[in-house]
């Protein structure tokens, strides 16, 4: 899977790589990407058409200056998949960019995902999913429940996290920067 996303501020990346090295270290439970990048996801598909793809990220980050958001609390997703978070709290400027980005990567990408259509979307950082199962789940919620999770972080760019043989390489391809 490949995913039109914006990585976090370095200080966000900070303490979330230390989250999730704690949840790694206390319960086993490792990094829950592929590619170590703490960010937020705009838009998830089997594959995009890598011209277009550009071309639309250009288009929606030309539109878009800068702005911050702000994260709160704890979140989780329940069902088969559970996934520990913290939300983002959404704005007009972070919605306004959502929905252009949506709305160009349309007929982009194959097997899109549909929890990010602008109707369906909590953007989020992900701390753990591979491994949280509803057994370790509250100690992993008792673990996390005395940290804040309210922070406020600058959007500035969106770029493409892809699938990578090296699993050590942070990087997020592709990176349109908010100039709008």
């Amino acid at each position: 899977m490949q995913a039109v996303v914006s990585a976090l501020d370095e200080a966000s990346q900070a303490t979330v790589k230390h989250l999730w090295a704690g949840i790694a270290d206390e319960f086993g439970i490792y990094m829950p990407f592929e590619q170590p990048v703490p960010h937020f996801t705009f838009h998830v598909a089997a594959r995009y058409d890598e011209e277009r793809l550009t071309r639309a990220i250009a288009s929606a980050a030309a539109k878009h200056p800068p702005f911050t958001v702000r994260a709160a609390g704890l979140g989780l997703f329940t069902g088969k998949k559970i996934v520990a978070h913290v939300p983002l709290v959404r704005n007009r400027a972070l919605n306004a960019l959502h929905r252009d980005l949506w709305e160009g990567l349309a007929g982009v990408g194959t097997d899109c995902v549909q929890h990010f259509d602008p109707g369906l979307w909590v953007p989020h950082v992900t701390l753990a999913y591979k491994g949280l199962t509803a057994d370790v789940l509250p100690s992993v919620i008792r673990w996390l429940a005395d940290r804040s999770f309210a922070w406020e972080m600058t959007v500035d760019h969106v770029g493409v996290i892809a699938p990578t043989t090296d699993p050590s390489r942070e990087a997020v391809d592709y990176v349109h920067r908010l100039r709008g």
